[in-house]
């Protein structure tokens, strides 16, 4: 009966793990921002370890650095921003696109635009009369994406496992009952002598 019981409980844990997991994949996106914010108007000293394409973003509700911003969602005309390669000081193009948004009960950020990077050395400037900005700068959708499936996986078999343990104990439990180890009301069966 104890095997029973046990199998039974530790899939419910299992169970309540499994629809935990996925947040665990998806805190950081949740929490707005990432490792490559910064202020501007200013500049940012960028490393690329794996080329790609990488979006330009407006993080214009944020908390950084201990300060909130909320700022409008549109960027002031004046502004300008440039990619210098610092292998050879070229002025990299950005592409303007601004279709992807991501919002949050904490944070809220919009794309300005992406840059196709290869690894390397990167001098990301922001020039113009406005008042301070956030803007941060990474790898874009795929690895959002990539996030939200590898916690569904997870959380998938999780639930699989869950359901069999739970299934199992069920299967031990009955087991018990059948053979009279067990009585009706739970308790163990007394053995004649």
């Amino acid at each position: 009966m104890k095997k029973g019981i046990v199998l039974i409980v530790v899939g419910v844990v299992v169970m309540v793990l499994g629809f935990g997991a996925p947040l665990l994949f998806l805190f950081p996106l949740l929490m707005g921002g990432g490792d490559d914010q910064f202020i501007v108007p200013g500049s940012k000293e960028i490393v690329i370890e794996k080329g790609g394409t990488y979006y330009l973003w407006h993080d214009y509700k944020t908390v950084f650095d201990n300060r909130t911003f909320s700022n409008d969602e549109s960027i002031p005309d004046n502004v300008r921003v440039e990619m210098i390669d610092l292998s050879d000081n070229s002025v990299l193009d950005l592409t303007p696109y601004t279709s992807m948004s991501s919002k949050s009960p904490s944070a809220a950020k919009r794309t300005i635009g992406y840059y196709t990077l290869k690894e390397g050395r990167y001098d990301l400037r922001v020039d113009g009369d406005c008042s301070p900005m956030v803007f941060s700068l990474d790898s874009g959708v795929g690895g959002t994406l990539a996030m939200v499936f590898i916690g569904i996986g997870v959380a998938f078999v999780m639930m699989i496992i869950s359901f069999a343990l739970t299934v199992a104990g069920i299967v031990f439990l009955v087991k018990s009952f059948v053979s009279g180890e067990i009585s009706p009301t739970g308790q163990a069966a007394s053995q004649a002598s």
